[in-house]
C-alpha cells in the first residue's frame, strides 16, 4: 500500500489582510487531524504571525513551512502597466 503526503503550500491565516481565512491554531489542528505531517502558512506580505505558527505546530508535532505571498511592482504600487 502507497501512503500519498500532501501538503497544501499556498494557506492564508487571519493575520492576511487580503486573504483572511482560519486561526492559526485551527490550521494546525486540522492539518493533524487529516494526517499531514506538515502544514504551510503563506499570508500576504506579512510573517507577524509566523512565532504563533511555530508555536502551534511544534505542540502539535507537525512540520511547519513559513512562506509569504508578495507582488513586485517594478514601477511602484500605484502604476498598473501590465507588468
Amino acid at each position: 500500500m502507497t501512503t500519498i503526503n500532501f501538503v497544501h503550500c499556498h494557506c492564508h491565516s487571519c493575520g492576511s489582510r487580503r486573504d483572511a481565512h482560519s486561526r492559526v491554531d485551527k490550521l494546525v489542528k486540522r492539518a493533524k487531524k487529516n494526517g499531514q505531517k506538515a502544514v504551510a502558512l503563506t499570508d500576504h506580505g506579512v510573517l507577524h504571525k509566523i512565532p504563533e505558527f511555530f508555536r502551534e505546530c511544534k505542540k502539535h508535532d507537525v512540520k511547519p513551512l513559513a512562506g509569504n505571498e508578495m507582488y513586485f511592482a517594478p514601477t511602484g504600487r500605484e502604476t498598473k502597466d501590465g507588468h
